[in-house]
């Protein structure tokens, strides 16, 4: 039965009986709980799709209300690729969307709420949550246990019951970036037992009961460019065992009653380990310790000392950061012609501030090749005579964007104008050759000479 028809252009909007629901001009149909287990269950329950990369099994436009059931969407050991969009899901005893041991899933636009979890990933890989709604749960907004190489980006985890997002025994390769975790009732962001690679970025973590971002017994991650403000205790607590992580880029303002004044009572931020507050050019900004500075290099002329140890960010901000991307292309140049068809394209991020997710390169328009975050230069191989224009793409964590392009010319004849060394330096080899051999028999005809003399 179609329930609701949404014609609202926003990414979200309030239907007839309150509830905010994913609004792109659809009909949302009603449904009984979903429980999948194994990828032909997933067929058969799917609207559309394949299955594969190209072609995924589609789960989409549903209200279903879970009335007690233990999850509204269950998709349990599917190795299939599929989507759930664009569905209102409630009432769950425990989640509103369960994914168990199961990988390449897409999970986006959907409202989950007034469940125990929002969406919960268990033990399951390489899967992609974005652009949910993920509020007023029991407990969590989104949480994954024991789960590696997924990525959150773009939810609204609001005013839950415990934390917004929630990273638990996740080991690797996980991103949590772009994400709302606002007002909820313990911790906005809170990893638990992670360890290497989970990289928590550009969020806004904000106005939550204790913690903007919390840390307890998790190593090597990295914590930056996110905007943690207005929480009630610290803004970022790092606790029990927790070591090696980078912190950094983040703009942490009014946090534990701190003001624009220091005060040695209300510092916002807490480290029992041993951590890194900075990179080794910039640290993160605070509220409450903007100066001095006196040569005007961005960079405050005393550490800020955080709370329960020995930790400090020894370069703190005068100014909350700009996390704008900006790309430059600094070889080949405009107008270049190139001997062979083998080129490198070397770039360089302009805002060591902002924080890429990966890179673009696209050649004559055609399709991307994404390139990993941290790469500086891509080759280039079995490109066509003529001229080519090359484009680079990078991709922020906040879905900003930055481009620069560059056009130049495959030109075999351009080795002989600009002396490049496209045969391999031969011709330089041959001319040398040939006056060594020219220079050697002139010394011996001379030698001769002087000996008939």
């Amino acid at each position: 039965m179609a329930i609701s028809v949404i014609a609202s252009l926003g990414a979200y909007s309030v239907n007839g009986n309150g509830d905010t629901v994913p609004s792109l001009g659809f009909i949302i149909t009603s449904s009984s709980p979903i429980s999948v287990n194994g990828d032909a269950e997933l067929a058969s329950v799917a609207t559309s799709g394949n299955g594969v990369a190209g072609d995924p099994y589609i789960i989409e436009n549903l209200y279903i209300s879970a009335d007690g059931d233990s999850s509204a969407i269950s998709i349990r050991n599917t190795a299939a690729h599929f989507v759930i969009r664009c569905c209102l899901l409630r009432g769950a005893s425990e989640v509103g969307i369960y994914l168990d041991h199961s990988s390449n899933g897409t999970l986006e636009m959907n409202n989950c709420t007034d469940s125990r979890c929002g969406i919960f990933l268990n033990e399951a890989n390489n899967n992609i949550v974005r652009n949910n709604l993920c509020s007023r749960n029991d407990r969590y907004g989104i949480e994954t246990y024991s789960s590696n190489n997924n990525t959150l980006v773009n939810n609204t985890c609001e005013e839950n019951g415990e934390i917004g997002i929630y990273i638990v025994i996740s080991n690797r390769d996980t991103k949590v970036a772009n994400n709302t975790c606002n007002e909820n009732a313990l911790c906005g962001i809170y990893l638990s037992q992670t360890n290497r690679r989970i990289n928590v970025s550009s969020n806004n973590c904000s106005g939550n009961g204790y913690y903007g971002i919390c840390l307890m017994s998790s190593s090597w991650n990295t914590i930056g460019f996110n905007t943690i403000t207005g929480n009630l205790k610290y803004g970022i607590a790092v606790t029990w065992l927790s070591k090696f992580n980078l912190i950094y880029g983040n703009t942490i303002m009014n946090n534990n009653g701190a003001t624009g004044v220091y005060a040695p009572t209300h510092v916002q931020a807490n480290d029992t380990e041993t951590n890194y507050w900075n990179s080794s050019s910039f640290g993160n900004y605070w509220g409450d310790w903007t100066a001095p500075d006196v040569n005007g290099d961005g960079i405050v002329d005393s550490p800020y000392d955080v709370e329960g140890g020995a930790n400090e960010d020894f370069y703190p901000l005068t100014e909350a950061p700009s996390t704008k991307l900006i790309i430059t292309i600094s070889s080949p140049a405009d107008g270049d012609a190139i001997a062979n068809g083998t080129v490198t394209i070397v770039w360089h991020n302009g805002n060591p501030l902002s924080s890429v997710s990966y890179f673009e390169i696209s050649v004559d328009d055609g399709a991307p090749i994404q390139i990993p975050a941290g790469t500086t230069s891509h080759g280039l191989t079995e490109l066509i005579t003529g001229p080519h224009t090359i484009v680079v793409r990078a991709v922020g964590y906040d879905g900003g964007t930055a481009t620069d392009s560059v056009t130049f010319t495959v030109d075999a004849s351009a080795s002989e104008n600009a002396g490049s060394p496209s045969n391999g330096g031969m011709d330089v080899v041959i001319i040398s050759s040939v006056a060594i051999v020219l220079l050697v028999g002139a010394v011996g005809a001379l030698y001769l000479h002087r000996r008939k003399n």
